[in-house]
């Protein structure tokens, strides 16, 4: 009997692997991993990205009698000092305020929007869009 074809969505995300020995920072693996568990999601249902975000003592122990998941209650996010929130403005992670390229050279922002976030699209203070020159690092969240 022939094997089904793989799932395009999955096969796309294995495709962005980077070859074995590649440096690839821990960052950008748990970003590709929760993609990923979000793909089984979609494609074999289930919610897999949720209880890997859990910690462990919020997922439920499964039992026989389990007629239905419960789904664990979502790990408290940790505050980042400079963040883009999902509209793509670079905010003060603790005030919200907006800040320009100025205010977050030679430190790191924590992009709320993860690895699909368009770094052409951040948003500063001045309503310009793009790195402006600014020099920083900006790290899927």
């Amino acid at each position: 009997m022939a094997r089904p074809k793989k799932n395009p969505l999955m096969e796309a995300l294995i495709g962005e692997l980077p070859e074995p020995g590649t440096d690839w920072p821990v960052e950008k693996q748990i970003a590709w991993l929760d993609l990923m568990s979000r793909a089984f999601g979609i494609v074999y249902g289930g919610d897999a990205a949720q209880q890997m975000s859990a910690k462990p003592e919020q997922v439920p122990a499964p039992t026989a009698s389990s007629a239905k998941f419960v789904a664990p209650k979502k790990a408290k996010q940790t505050s980042y000092d400079f963040i883009v929130e999902e509209g793509g403005y670079v905010l003060n992670g603790k005030t919200k305020e907006r800040l320009s390229p100025e205010d977050v050279k030679g430190k790191t922002v924590y992009d709320m929007r993860g690895i699909d976030g368009d770094i052409a699209k951040i948003i500063w203070a001045d309503d310009s869009v793009g790195i402006n020159g600014a020099d920083f690092t900006l790290t899927p969240a």
